[in-house]
């Protein structure tokens, strides 16, 4: 494969699933820095009350219900900001911790965002651990003093692998998944399929007929365009 149709191929690939790139460019920015916005989430802080287990409890079945971002954002990992949530009410993990965080800022409740390597979540004095949020399974913690970054003590890859197809692949359209394959091998392969086709006398007759279409189309276009 030559360098250029592999670009060539990435770059169909990165157009499939982030027809907006700049989504892409968000999205690794606030993974590196959560969009926490206190002020966006006072107005909700101030009608909540002051148990974060029951904040966080009424984000989870309420104010974020679990959505994944192809059915929100049309691709396939999007991180919003705290505004966004609030306008969507719909969203992912990453939905629901930067909400509960940007809430538990605005009480000024101590707390820590988590980060693994498949969700994100929100600790706080007496949030119980489960399956999914652990301390081990963190890489990236942030709290009042900034980030630190650790490898996990524990990465279950079966289960990411899971979550991940589950997230990202189930949920795409049919025909961005279509796309997805179509592109790559028409971009590849597209010579030899025009060759193999023409061998095939049903094909070969449907690829004379659309290049003699083409070049009436010119004619046409050409007397057109020419003055009289």
């Amino acid at each position: 494969m030559g360098r250029a149709k592999l670009l060539l191929v990435l770059a169909w690939v990165l157009f499939v699933l982030y027809p907006n790139p700049m989504l892409l460019a968000v999205t690794l920015w606030h993974s590196l820095s959560p969009p926490v916005d206190v002020e966006a989430a006072r107005p909700l802080a101030e009608r909540l009350p002051n148990d974060p287990e029951k904040v966080r409890d009424l984000v989870l079945s309420e104010l974020v219900i679990y959505e994944y971002d192809w059915n929100v954002y049309g691709v396939p990992w999007y991180f919003p900001s705290t505004k966004e949530v609030i306008r969507d009410g719909r969203g992912d993990c990453e939905s629901q911790a930067v909400l509960l965080s940007s809430i538990l800022y605005a009480k000024n409740i101590p707390h820590q965002l988590k980060i693994s390597f498949d969700h994100i979540w929100v600790k706080y004095e007496g949030k119980v651990a489960n399956e999914i949020e652990h301390d081990s399974s963190a890489f990236i913690e942030r709290t009042d003093k900034g980030f630190e970054v650790k490898l996990p003590e524990h990465f279950d890859l079966e289960r990411y692998i899971r979550v991940q197809t589950d997230a990202r692949w189930h949920p795409m359209p049919a025909e961005r998944k279509v796309l997805l394959f179509l592109g790559p091998i028409m971009i590849l392969f597209g010579p030899w399929l025009v060759v193999f086709a023409q061998r095939v006398p049903a094909l070969a007759r449907v690829i004379r007929y659309t290049r003699a279409d083409r070049r009436v189309w010119r004619t046409v276009v050409a007397s057109r365009r020419s003055p009289k």
